[in-house]
């Protein structure tokens, strides 16, 4: 019974769960053949806020298998969501090819390496002041 009273506390849980009504909402209501153009951004939005969640749920759960990604687990699960966003918006448009995927994904490691090796200076920064 803790364990639920722990989880329904937890503002996270309220957030999900918004996420999870608000895409069955607006999955199930709209029709993509029938709808002006922004919502379809709204869409695409709605399943990458969606997506990052889900991403982190599955960091989240790495943590009962020993797993620790501390800090990290939030860029590296931006990073996989703005390569899925990508990938899934590539597709979308049918501009979606094996070279566009051997572009992406070094791209993707240099830009988690780069935010790896940029975070840590701007918290001493910070933190010297």
């Amino acid at each position: 019974m803790n364990f639920m009273k722990k989880h329904l506390k937890n503002p996270r849980t309220w957030q999900i769960t918004g996420l999870i009504i608000a895409d069955v909402v607006f999955f199930g209501v709209t029709n993509p053949a029938n709808v002006p153009s922004y919502m379809l951004i709204v869409g695409f939005l709605l399943f990458m806020a969606t997506f990052y969640y889900l991403v982190l749920g599955m960091f989240r759960l790495g943590k009962w298998y020993g797993l620790d990604f501390s800090k990290k687990q939030i860029r590296l699960a931006r990073i996989i969501t703005s390569v899925m966003a990508v990938i899934l918006a590539l597709q979308t448009t049918g501009q979606l090819s094996h070279r566009e995927l051997f572009v992406l994904i070094p791209l993707a490691i240099l830009a988690y390496a780069y935010m790896s090796y940029i975070h840590p200076k701007r918290e001493l920064a910070t933190t010297s002041d």
